[in-house]
């Protein structure tokens, strides 16, 4: 927040040649405070009733995202006849408070901006300076996304394109892409930007996940690097040669530092196990194989740790808001958002094979894989990370 938007709102303060001062979050008019912001995460509810002003209004962005409190808070906060809330976000969830102020009924003026009628969809962007259609939604993207999310039906399409909400039929979906939103913030922003959100000692452990590529089908090896709760740096190469794999690896954690390297160990990715361990053994390196097709930790929950490993990393993680994805690719995101779940005969999660997932989304989610690896419990660590910063 303070990184993104205080910077931009830096910007327009200055080129408009606003009265008063503005700090990282808060902007000031002599000693009165006439603006400020907040995340939901660092903000008590309860902080806004000592607000009181007779024009108030109260912006809520992303506000699929923001929980009933905050909402609460706010409504308090503009109770009176000259006070207005805005609320602005995507669609993400078919429930929750932003979605039921969207409804027809609800009292709330709504305004609906589906993609479609961006003016780079009509004839008014041909009117337009290309500084201003540059910025706006692209026809070619949507296409290339549609392909990228498994067609203009899938949950990602409607809501970042046709600005609509998702069925409320997705109950089947291991991590929902409203979950995946919640700890995308800063989608298309550099790492000097994200980084900035958290406390040095924040961005620690680094550890890497690697998913070792299936050789007979040709898939890919991909190795991805966690720093605390952001996800940062990906590394990926297709071969069948053991050795080639280790040399990556054992690169990977030259260039990161990683104190820990956890490694799908199913078929030939073992021998990679016992190579990158052997190696990088005496320099304290933990060297940890998974395989995920074995008992999980707490079997009486879940069907296997591949089972575990995508309800309690990839699906727990986002609904806790406890990972950082916004230096994640599209690509990644969908497959993360590509597995089904159901429950076994006694009752456990059971997260689908990772055939059938590779049949409904078009390919192999190795990324997606080597991500939960990156995450995935190590010895002497504990999977949970630290929040962002005020």
């Amino acid at each position: 927040m303070k990184s993104i938007l205080w910077k931009e709102i830096r910007r327009v303060h200055s080129k408009a040649g606003l009265p008063g001062k503005l700090n990282l979050s808060e902007w000031w008019l002599n000693d009165e405070l006439v603006a400020f912001g907040r995340k939901p995460a660092d903000w008590d509810p309860d902080a806004f009733q000592g607000i009181h002003a007779l024009y108030v209004l109260v912006i809520i962005d992303e506000a699929s995202g923001v929980p009933d409190s905050i909402w609460e808070a706010a409504e308090s906060l503009a109770s009176n006849e000259h006070s207005k809330i805005l609320a602005i976000g995507n669609p993400t969830t078919s429930s929750g408070k932003f979605a039921r102020v969207c409804r027809p009924d609800s009292g709330w003026k709504v305004l609906h901006i589906d993609g479609y009628d961006s003016p780079n969809f009509t004839d008014e962007g041909k009117t337009l300076p290309a500084r201003i259609t540059e910025s706006l939604l692209s026809p070619s993207w949507a296409e290339r996304m549609a392909i990228e999310w498994g067609g203009k039906e899938s949950a990602p399409y409607v809501i970042r394109v046709r600005g609509e909400f998702p069925p409320e039929s997705a109950e089947s979906i291991v991590v929902p892409w409203h979950f995946i939103e919640r700890v995308r913030p800063l989608p298309g922003v550099g790492p000097e930007a994200v980084f900035d959100e958290y406390p040095p000692d924040a961005l620690e452990p680094v550890e890497l996940g690697v998913d070792i590529a299936a050789s007979e089908k040709g898939d890919e090896t991909v190795i991805r690097e966690r720093r605390g709760p952001v996800a940062y740096r990906r590394w990926g190469l297709r071969t069948d040669k053991p050795e080639e794999v280790t040399q990556a690896i054992l690169a990977a954690q030259r260039e990161t530092g990683a104190s820990a390297i956890k490694i799908d160990g199913i078929g030939w990715g073992w021998g990679v196990v016992g190579s990158v361990r052997e190696r990088l053994g005496p320099e304290g390196v933990r060297v940890i194989g998974y395989n995920v097709s074995e008992k999980a930790r707490n079997p009486k929950k879940f069907h296997n740790l591949r089972s575990e490993l995508w309800w309690k990393i990839g699906r727990k993680l986002c609904e806790e808001r406890q990972w950082d994805l916004s230096l994640v690719d599209e690509q990644t995101l969908t497959q993360l958002h590509g597995p089904h779940y159901s429950y076994d005969i006694r009752m456990r999660v059971k997260v689908e094979p990772k055939s059938e997932t590779v049949e409904r989304i078009g390919r192999s989610p190795d990324d997606a894989d080597a991500l939960l690896l990156a995450f995935a419990p190590s010895p002497g660590r504990r999977a949970r990370a630290r929040a962002r910063s005020g």
